[in-house]
């Protein structure tokens, strides 16, 4: 799992980049604008932190039992 929201932060991280710099030179045509490619980048962050947070509840579970 951890390679999924590995994988989720880095598309975000892009996302936002690429959104930063078509909102300083323009948005070419047929492409996606700034604002969407923004939405893309938090919606990825947010399902990484969901599973991150699954991640410690697996642990501390696990850990619970012991």
């Amino acid at each position: 799992m951890r390679y999924i929201y590995l994988l989720l932060i880095l598309l975000a991280g892009i996302a936002f980049v690429l959104g930063s710099i078509e909102k300083i030179y323009g948005t070419p045509e047929n492409w996606y604008p700034p604002l969407s490619l923004w939405r893309f980048a938090i919606g990825c962050l947010a399902f990484a932190i969901v599973f991150v947070l699954l991640d410690i509840r697996d642990y501390l579970v696990s850990k619970k039992k012991e």
